[in-house]
């Protein structure tokens, strides 16, 4: 019984929880910075991703934007193409038709104004007007793209303060591992080249 009880003792004091070496410390923070490290890194990387869908997504948005000027372009060109106005339509206020005497031509003369044209006054009207909603439309235009590019150099200028913070904070990672690496060294006689070898 004395000998069990001692065996005993002997067992329960062997299963007993070490005590954390230095060597186990060093480890475990060894693992930790590894860790933070790799988050930072992942970090970058997703911040890189992010940006460049963004940066997908502006590209289409101007291509979107420049298929739409042309084909609002084309809808208006097809409209002044597609107009039926008759030889006899009814003429605006101070405007008649006539024949001109040398070529024989009928001419559409502004009586107030003494101009002379081919064309009939309603349709180039309706062109002038039409090319007031295309200039419109080009502003328009304009100023979405302007929007876009705007919003390019930010998205570029966030991505590259981003990196910077993240770089800044991976290498204070990778400085702190050197220094805890020279320390560990220092206590057993051991230094660090600069290449961060030991000697």
């Amino acid at each position: 019984p004395a000998q069990a009880r001692e065996g005993q003792v002997g067992l329960e004091e062997s299963f007993q929880p070490a005590e954390v070496q230095e060597g186990d410390e060093a480890l475990l923070e060894g693992r930790e910075d590894a860790g933070h490290r790799g988050e930072v890194e992942e970090s970058m990387v997703l911040t890189k991703f992010y940006v460049s869908k963004e940066q997908e997504k502006a590209d289409r948005d101007i291509e979107y934007e420049h298929r739409r000027f042309a084909t609002q372009w084309k809808q208006s060109q097809l409209k002044v193409q597609n107009l039926d106005v008759q030889p006899n339509a009814g003429l605006p206020k101070n405007w008649i038709k006539e024949v001109d005497p040398s070529s024989g031509v009928e001419m559409y003369v502004n009586l107030k104004t003494g101009k002379r044209q081919i064309e009939h006054p309603k349709i180039q009207r309706l062109k002038l007007k039409l090319g007031k909603r295309m200039v419109s439309a080009q502003k328009q235009l304009n100023q979405k793209l302007q929007q876009i590019a705007s919003f390019c150099l930010r998205l570029k200028a966030g991505q590259a303060a981003k990196l910077r913070d993240l770089e800044k904070e991976k290498w204070s990672i990778i400085d702190s591992v050197y220094k805890k690496e020279d320390v560990r060294l220092n206590r057993v006689g051991l230094s660090l080249n600069v290449d961060g070898s030991i000697r």
